[in-house]
């Protein structure tokens, strides 16, 4: 029990956008705002942990416990990689499953 109290305040962080929604439209539509905020972020650390873990390994040289190491930051920046592209996509596939279409999650844009 200890260990979920401190996941409470951030979910009473999100009760008034979910406590104002008036339909199940409005309630998605307010989460996938919050995904379609928070996605591109997550996918730049991600990726920010993987091109560090690169650095890393080409700057090891010859140190074996350094290599290791990098390689296990490359392993961990890809599987972040993978899993937030897969529940991005997951939640596309479930949403045209269940006919909401009114609200669509696009995929995160870079604007240089």
């Amino acid at each position: 029990m200890q260990k979920f109290k401190k996941f409470i305040p951030v979910g009473l962080m999100f009760a008034p956008v979910l406590a104002s929604a008036a339909s199940l439209e409005s309630v998605v539509g307010n989460i996938q705002a919050l995904v379609n905020l928070i996605l591109p972020l997550l996918i730049s650390v991600a990726l920010i942990v993987f091109i560090v873990g690169v650095i890393k390994y080409i700057t090891a040289g010859a140190d074996e416990e350094k290599r290791k190491e990098a390689r296990n930051t490359i392993i961990y920046g890809v599987i972040g990689l993978f899993a937030i592209v897969s529940v991005w996509g997951l939640v596309a596939m479930l949403q045209s499953s269940f006919g909401i279409n009114e609200t669509t999650i696009t995929p995160p844009q870079f604007n240089f």
